[in-house]
């Protein structure tokens, strides 16, 4: 579907936010092509790289980590619908083994010891969140949103905000470039239909995607 240059805000939205390209093909509608995500097991994914954007507040850049004796065809790729998210699961006790800091999170180490005359023990004691209820208990998990998918380099980022008690946010500070991670998906949160409101009113916290 064509628009009048004058009606496109050049911002290049996916999906447009002016319901114009709607119609356009997206990653993944090629005949011929597998999405290598899988909503069903985990896979590892190696830390290409870690940018702080904000303080406090860092984008990770993941690639797929090919466990097979032969490279990724052509045909295979990574795509995610807009509004999707991914779930990572890590060990609970994974600080257990006494994991080295990344230096990168120095932000987060000063801001994560407040004052003495606060008692914090029972924040850090506090049972992490298991997001996804299907992986056994010996893992936590979160829901992360992908952007940045790009679909011929098997890569995705996302951003996350490091929080003071967080048990993930600590786990983040212990990643480096070369660690391994385990996410599944991409699962859809919304399923954006063409016309089928005529406004949204979006609420957000902190940051938003």
């Amino acid at each position: 579907m064509a628009a009048p240059l004058e009606d496109c805000c050049g911002l290049g939205c996916n999906n447009c936010i002016l319901d114009r390209f709607l119609d356009v093909k997206r990653p993944g509608d090629t005949a011929g092509t597998i999405n290598l995500f899988n909503k069903k097991e985990y896979q590892k994914f190696i830390v290409k790289e870690i940018k702080k954007v904000l303080p406090l507040v860092y984008q990770f850049t993941f690639e797929l980590l090919c466990e097979r004796d032969v490279p990724f065809r052509i045909e295979e790729q990574l795509f995610a619908p807009p509004v999707s998210y991914l779930m990572l699961r890590a060990f609970r006790n994974f600080e257990d083994s006494n994991p080295e800091f990344n230096e990168l999170f120095m932000d987060f180490k000063e801001f994560m010891h407040p004052p003495k005359s606060e008692d914090t023990t029972k924040y850090f004691r506090m049972e992490p969140q298991r997001f996804d209820k299907g992986t056994p208990e010996i893992y936590f998990s979160r829901k992360y949103t992908p952007y940045e998918v790009n679909e011929q380099y098997r890569t995705f980022k996302i951003l996350v905000k490091l929080e003071t008690f967080g048990k993930m946010s600590r786990y983040f500070t212990t990643l480096k470039v070369g660690s391994i991670c385990e996410f599944k998906g991409p699962f859809e949160a919304y399923k954006y239909k063409k016309e089928e409101r005529e406004n949204y009113l979006v609420f957000t916290q902190d940051f938003f995607i």
